[in-house]
């Protein structure tokens, strides 16, 4: 870790951890420590070695892979403290279970922390609550499949937070939690989140958020008791250019990036598709062939007379390479329109946004100058 001055001036590391830092969360209220996750070694088994150089990857959870953090076997992450002047560390919180995200109440007395489970299906996220040292650690809520972004109350009496119900559903909504008893509640039922920001003004009365209506991005101001909603900033709009066709749309080019275009093996691939696809496909892939087939884009590829540029991230987990390698070799299979797939080593499924320099710069020049026209 370094700590750079804001004044400006050399960065200054702090510490000499062994262990793969992962991400910096927080600093503590009295600015001595920062809350920081990290990886720590773990066997999976008995032959499983730590010590080991080029281990195999003994894998008996899923999932055993994520989009952008590659494999989630043979170690686990852990929360830690350090102290910025010594860079001494204490571990928090450690277990069999990786730890998500964490936060100090204002007065740094207790902690709240996200963890997956153990056992063999580890998608599924709980919130936990402990002492500010991380001792006397308890479930405060496992009401929910998927958290993030939880975030104190000015009086450490709430935590307002994004998550969702039911897995496999990516709808994020907004949640309250009470720390005296882990209820839950929903300020405004109708409100989707649009990424897991989320600010408390300094009086704890409403928050403020990113929120998802209609295809399109909005910041709103949230009252915490009435739920009113009052929308701040209407957001962007991403429009593309169509003409009518009849009752439905003509796309004169397609720039299709990190598609998922074979339900069925997408469910098995996926980092996510075992539990994500049953619960868009309304069934497992062993009860619902017809549907997942009938569902899937692959199933009308030859009809496809459409101009195809595939732009897809080696290394996506989410949407794995093969979805476009399927569509691609079935469109010069059987297909006269032109296809083009452009893979980008080690790039994740956000590469467009957090991807290297340039491979950004490449993703959005091909795309923007795929769609006018140009072909070369």
């Amino acid at each position: 870790m370094q700590l750079l001055p804001l004044d400006g001036g050399e960065a200054r590391q702090v510490g000499g951890s062994q262990r793969e830092l992962q991400a910096l969360m927080q600093w503590s209220p009295d600015g001595r420590r920062v809350l920081l996750s990290a990886r720590t070694p773990w066997s999976e088994d008995a032959d499983d070695a730590t010590d080991g150089s080029n281990r195999p990857w003994v894998v008996t959870h899923l999932p055993w892979k994520l989009d952008g953090s590659g494999p989630q076997v043979g170690h686990r992450t852990v929360l830690l403290a350090m102290d910025v002047d010594s860079g001494d560390e204490q571990i928090l919180v450690c277990g069999d279970f990786d730890v998500v995200e964490a936060a100090w109440s204002p007065d740094g007395k207790s902690l709240a922390y996200v963890r997956t489970r153990d056992g063999s299906q580890r998608h599924r996220m709980d919130l936990w609550l402990a002492d500010g040292d991380g001792g006397n650690a308890r479930l405060l809520t496992d009401g929910l499949a998927s958290i993030a972004g939880i975030t104190w109350s000015p009086d450490g009496r709430t935590l307002a937070l994004g998550g969702t119900v039911t897995e496999g559903d990516s709808l994020s909504l907004l949640w309250l939690v009470d720390i005296a008893d882990g209820s839950l509640r929903r300020p405004a039922d109708e409100l989707q989140l649009e990424g897991s920001t989320i600010v408390w003004h300094p009086d704890g009365d409403r928050v403020a958020t990113l929120a998802a209506r209609r295809g399109l991005q909005e910041v709103v101001v949230v009252d915490v008791s009435s739920g009113a909603v009052t929308r701040v900033d209407d957001g962007l709009q991403h429009a593309a250019a169509l003409c009518a066709a009849g009752d439905g749309l003509v796309f004169a080019r397609a720039g299709i990036s990190a598609p998922v275009i074979n339900m069925e093996s997408h469910s098995g691939t996926s980092d996510s598709g075992y539990y994500v696809d049953p619960y868009s496909m309304d069934g497992e892939v062993d009860d619902a062939h017809e549907r997942y087939r009938r569902l899937s884009p692959l199933s009308y590829a030859d009809d496809i007379r459409t101009p195809t540029l595939l732009l897809q991230g080696e290394d996506d987990q989410r949407c794995p390479l093969g979805q476009s390698e399927e569509l691609l070799a079935r469109l010069v299979r059987r297909s006269k329109a032109p296809a083009r797939m452009v893979v980008y080593p080690g790039g994740t499924h956000l590469l467009a946004g957090t991807g290297t320099p340039s491979h950004r710069v490449d993703y959005h020049r091909r795309l923007s100058r795929w769609l006018r026209g140009a072909l070369d």
